[in-house]
């Protein structure tokens, strides 16, 4: 029997807000955040953002990140009650996530229907590249960094979530299929139920190492 593990669990019934859980109650405080806000916004609009120079549009984890980051100023922005920039942030982000979705990038995910996952297109020549990707190596992180994304778009762009449902399902289900019984994805692929973690480096054998 796997033994228990600290983990938190959800409440019956309830559901994530996205909102900051204590509020940010004083203006100054507001006011410090909207002015970063801005200034990353026109950052971006400059083309000169910095913060993820290791931007890859073909790599999902530094995409991701990119992806990622827009929808945290479209959270941000929202809590201050900054509704253009928040939906300039949303833009962003549905415009970064789209050609992943709709396989219109140039290394597109795909459905492997050996294991049962979603991989990349540049795996097949070489499953190192992407940190191993096809062999199924961080996709906790990769696709984490696209589930997040999608939730905050979930939240203010609903129909682009009902548009992309089915590849976006895929995505959450190669990393947390709670299916036993899914003839598509294995359960649970990225969850170590006996060490109580998610699971890397899968494509190398490490026993004496804790994994993140």
């Amino acid at each position: 029997t796997p033994r228990r593990c600290n983990t938190r669990r959800v409440r019956a019934g309830g559901r994530c807000t996205l909102r900051a859980p204590r509020g940010i109650g004083k203006e100054r405080q507001k006011k410090v955040i909207r002015e970063a806000v801005v200034s990353d916004l026109a950052a971006i609009r400059k083309g000169d953002f910095k913060r993820w120079n290791k931007t890859d549009v073909n790599d999902p984890y530094w995409e991701g990140k990119r992806m990622a980051m827009y929808a945290r100023l479209a959270v941000i922005a929202d809590e201050v009650g900054m509704v253009p920039e928040r939906e300039e942030a949303v833009a962003l982000a549905a415009a970064a996530m789209t050609p992943w979705l709709e396989g219109t990038n140039d290394n597109p995910l795909l459905y492997d229907m050996t294991w049962g996952g979603v991989i990349l297109q540049s795996g097949l020549s070489n499953p190192y590249v992407n940190f191993g990707n096809t062999y199924y190596n961080d996709h906790h992180f990769q696709y984490g960094y696209l589930c997040y994304c999608a939730a905050v778009l979930a939240r203010f762009d609903p129909g682009f979530v009902r548009k992309h449902k089915g590849t976006l399902t895929a995505l959450v289900a190669d990393i947390a299929n709670d299916d036993d019984a899914s003839p598509s994805f294995p359960l649970a692929r990225h969850k170590d139920f006996f060490d109580g973690h998610s699971l890397s480096l899968i494509h190398i054998s490490e026993p004496t190492r804790r994994t993140p």
